[in-house]
Parts: C-alpha cells; structure tokens; sequence
C-alpha cells in the first residue's frame, strides 16, 4: 500500500453525501484513486478498476447485516484482504458504535470531513494491513512448523528402517530454508512454536527389528517327532 495514493471504495446510496466525502479526500494529499458505489453489488462489480482497495467507506444507513455480510465477502478476496473498513456516519447517527464494530468495521469517520479525521484514516489503514500481513504470516509459521515436526519424524522412520534418509532430509532443508526468509520477530515466533509442536508430538515408535531364525518351534519339532513316529 503506498502511503501517498491510497485507493478506496465509497458506497453510500445518496449522491449528497458521497460527493462531500469525494471532495474532502481529493483536497487530501494521501488520497488517490476513489471509486463511488450506491451499493454493495455496484461496489463489488466496480472494484476490479482499483489495483487494490487500501479504505472502504460504508455509509451507517445500510442495512447492518448486509454491511458486516459484505465485509465479510471482501476479506476473502486479494484485491481488498488488507483494506481498512470505515463506518461514515453522522454526528446524530454515532451512537451504536460497538455494533459497527461487532459487525467487522475498522474505525469511524464522522460528518464533517476535515484533514485531521481523515489523516486519523490513512493511520488505520496502515495499521490495518500490517497487522493482517502478520495475522497471515504467522498462520504460515504454524503449517510450516507441521510439515517440520512432520518430516522430522519421517527421517528418524526412515533412518531407523535401515533405509537411506536423504530424500526426506532434503525436503527438510527446503522447509527450514523457508526460516531465513522471516524477520527476526516472527523466527522469535517460529522458535516458540515449533518447541510446543514438539513437546506435543507423541515418541516415534522405534522401529521391530527382524529377530534372527532360530530354527522350528518346539510346537512345530513335537508336530513332527509325532508324525515320524506314526510312519
């Protein structure tokens, strides 16, 4: 997200109201490109002329299930997976402020528009797409851990077959080269978690060893004497 054009998407059903909050952010340097929708299926048809969605606008007059519906629906999708949600509302109409929230909003932005509320915005938004990169790396450190407890557990099997592990040590390589690649925090992270991941794995079971021919059973040896003896 560049800190110097963000793009947004506007949905409010008046044309009043869009205009206002359109002419604000055009006299706001941090602002670029805007789309205007008058409602969720128009925003969500329009939203592929943005090269990605860095604020979402949504006015309080919708309905509030179909607002935390739409949220929801844009979460999912890469073009707005990082974009801050902002609640537009009037001073008269701010007072179910936790239910925006509860509903998936980001912050609020509230009649009349001036450069401060709306430098408070480009804030957010940079706050936002930090912390859901971060939400999403670390979800990536714990497969990762997984697959490395996993393939662990695979070369001490296959070493302990007898067999030759090289195969299986070389894809653990490419997992732990995966490691490098993480800023010093999230290693800190990964260190943590691959320590629980292995204090809850259960002790692979050493592999049975063949036990050497030690001739027929006594069983077997009585079975013959017996059948010996009847000849």
């Amino acid at each position: 997200m560049s800190s110097v054009n963000l793009q947004s998407l506007v949905i409010d059903n008046e044309a009043t109201s869009r205009n206002r909050l359109k002419q604000a952010m055009m006299a706001f340097p941090l602002f670029g490109k805007s789309i205007q929708s008058f409602s969720f299926a128009d925003a969500q048809s329009r939203m592929i002329e943005l090269e990605h969605v860095d604020v979402v606008f949504i006015s309080d007059k919708f309905d509030g299930h179909e607002r935390s519906k739409f949220i929801d629906d844009l979460k999912k999708v890469e073009r707005s997976q990082d974009a801050a949600f902002v609640l537009i509302t009037s001073s008269k109409n701010s007072g179910n402020l936790a239910e925006s929230f509860l509903n998936g909003a980001d912050g609020v932005l509230s009649e009349p528009f001036s450069a401060d509320n709306l430098k408070e915005i480009t804030q957010l938004a940079e706050a936002v797409k930090k912390q859901r990169e971060r939400v999403r790396a670390e979800l990536g450190i714990q497969l990762l851990v997984k697959e490395i407890v996993a393939q662990v557990n695979n070369v001490a099997s296959v070493a302990g077959s007898g067999m030759d592990p090289t195969r299986q040590l070389s894809k653990l390589k490419e997992f732990s080269d995966e490691l490098d690649k993480l800023e010093p925090e999230l290693q800190t992270k990964y260190l943590m978690m691959v320590s629980e991941e292995f204090e809850k794995a259960p002790p692979t079971a050493a592999p049975k060893l063949k036990e050497a021919y030690k001739g027929i059973s006594d069983r077997v040896k009585r079975r013959l004497e017996k059948k010996l003896t009847k000849n």
